[in-house]
């Protein structure tokens, strides 16, 4: 399963054409696609591969599901400055692909992800072929990948970390 949400799926910032155009260069690989957001019924009669669109979800419960059903989170966004759905996703269990589009680029590589060149569909598309066929490898990847991002972007480490910088700023003054 390949995830693809967006808060507006089809908004020109967050990548659909790319994503489109990368999934269904997949057409003979027997993938199934799950698209969340507002537009994302729309966005998947685009597709050649089969898809279902489970729309906008509301709660944070409903969008760790969506990302514990995933094999496969793809990001395609032109903008990110941190990529929190990156993380969020890896935190779940799935295997991030997307672009370097700013700090998601660095969230992707922490989280064991595969990162692209900004707008190389082609590699977008090779990363999702070869993390299809990937069998144990890709397994392997998205065991590591989850408890990894546990470690790095947990509650307790992020507090830690907010704590620190806390403390630098009221040790500056």
């Amino acid at each position: 399963v390949i995830l693809v949400a967006a808060n507006n799926l089809k908004n020109e910032f967050k990548g659909w054409a790319q994503a489109r155009e990368a999934i269904n260069g997949l057409k003979d690989k027997g993938v199934y696609v799950l698209l969340a957001g507002t537009e994302s019924k729309e966005a998947a009669e685009e597709l050649v591969a089969s898809a279902s669109s489970v729309g906008y979800l509301e709660t944070e419960k409903q969008m760790a599901q969506v990302y514990q059903a995933a094999d496969i989170f793809l990001i395609t966004s032109k903008v990110e400055t941190f990529g929190l759905a990156a993380a969020e996703a890896a935190a779940c269990g799935a295997l991030v692909i997307g672009f370097e589009a700013g700090g998601l680029g660095q969230t992707i590589r922490r989280c064991h992800g595969l990162v692209a060149a900004d707008d190389d569909v082609r590699e977008i598309a090779e990363f999702l072929s070869q993390s299809i066929s990937g069998g144990d490898a890709f397994r392997h990847k998205k065991r590591r990948n989850h408890s990894d991002i546990l470690a790095y972007f947990g509650q307790k480490t992020h507090t830690e970390k907010c704590l620190d910088v806390y403390e630098q700023s009221i040790n500056s003054n």
